[in-house]
């Protein structure tokens, strides 16, 4: 066993002599405090072997992958950081700034690191939905109701209301700061993760394989939150029982591309595809394989944007032109291979298909739609 520490003056510890052999190759620099009431208690000298060291409180297991390990602390450089009672630090490179809450788990991870005082863990961050070029920006906050996201996004005409709702999003992102520290709270659990700066880790939450930074993850044991698969999360908030590993609750991005995009609940998005600058709060529609939804750019501007309505199926290949506006034509489909001009649709439950047949002084570009 050995420890190292730049000043012994600087880390406290709570806990008795038994958990001594829970410590383990580890490096301390700054102030690291190491168990619930570690504050109480200053390490003020350290003699290998001694068993003068009073160490944090790390007596239970805690599991990974359903497998038992002994919490504790082992070859990790902990750097001004809280690792507090039955929690597990285990092969990590560097944690700083962090605190490590009852019975969370970092294990395998590259750096784990806070940047300032001032980060916001993704609150206050601007959303660009729709026009790619601006003016339906969303600031984004952790518990933000959907709704109020929907509202924000559609109502853009009452210049006093977007300014009281910018100055409350900025007042709730001060108050959530948290001095400087990511948060990887009780039970959560960060596997292999390469790189994680600026976060906030809710109760339970998993993040394995993955780069996450200034985001906000929220979790409880009922409704557990994941980041798995290699992915990378950036500027974001994860609401309860949000999974990223390939938005808004059972919506499936799984291939392709979507960009500027407000997706509502229940989109399906299994093929490789493609949906930009859309705005879709009423979700419960489909994005079929070779969809290009994505028409968006006039010239060189990407200076239009899709309103889909609630329950709008793009089939197969379908390409759609901007600027359009489906809302009034709920669960409407849109046929396999059909190409739709700029316009505004007014019938739900529609199909929308190639022409039948020729109309004289009709372009065959217009679409052929069938009432439902």
């Amino acid at each position: 066993m050995c420890l190292l520490a730049d000043s012994w003056d600087t880390v406290y510890t709570s806990g008795s002599l038994a958990t001594l052999i829970r410590v383990r190759n580890c490096t301390f620099r700054g102030r690291v405090h190491l168990g619930t009431n570690a504050f109480m208690i200053k390490m003020t000298s350290y003699v290998l072997f001694s068993y003068r060291i009073v160490t944090g409180s790390f007596t239970k297991d805690v599991m990974v992958d359903n497998v038992p390990f002994p919490s504790g602390c082992y070859n990790t450089t902990i750097v001004d950081s809280f690792v507090l009672d039955d929690a597990l630090v285990q092969d990590t490179f560097l944690l700083h700034r962090t605190y490590v809450s009852h019975g969370a788990v970092v294990v395998g991870c590259g750096t784990i690191t806070c940047s300032g005082t001032d980060v916001t863990n993704g609150n206050g961050t601007a959303l660009k939905v729709g026009v790619e070029i601006g003016g339906r920006e969303i600031a984004m906050f952790a518990d933000m109701p959907f709704h109020l996201a929907a509202v924000v996004g559609e109502t853009r005409g009452n210049v006093s209301e977007l300014k009281a709702y910018e100055d409350l999003v900025r007042t709730y992102t001060k108050k959530v700061q948290c001095d400087g520290f990511n948060v990887i709270a009780h039970q959560a659990k960060l596997l292999r993760c390469p790189k994680i700066r600026d976060v906030f880790v809710g109760d339970a939450a998993v993040l394995e394989d993955s780069v996450v930074s200034n985001s906000t993850i929220l979790s409880s044991p009922a409704e557990v939150s994941s980041i798995l698969g290699f992915s990378q999360v950036h500027s974001s908030i994860l609401q309860w029982n949000a999974h990223v590993h390939s938005g808004s609750p059972n919506t499936a991005i799984a291939e392709g591309e979507c960009t500027s995009t407000f997706l509502g609940p229940f989109v399906g998005f299994h093929h490789q595809a493609m949906i930009v600058a859309a705005f879709w709060p009423r979700g419960r529609g489909n994005v079929g394989y070779g969809a290009n939804v994505g028409s968006n750019h006039t010239l060189k501007a990407p200076d239009q944007e899709l309103w889909p309505g609630e329950g709008v199926f793009f089939g197969l290949s379908v390409s759609i032109k901007y600027p359009s506006n489906f809302t009034n034509a709920a669960y409407s489909v849109i046929a396999t291979g059909v190409s739709t001009l700029p316009q505004k649709l007014d019938m739900p439950f529609a199909l929308i298909n190639t022409p039948g047949h020729n109309i004289p002084d009709l372009s065959p570009a217009i679409n052929e739609i069938y009432p439902g």
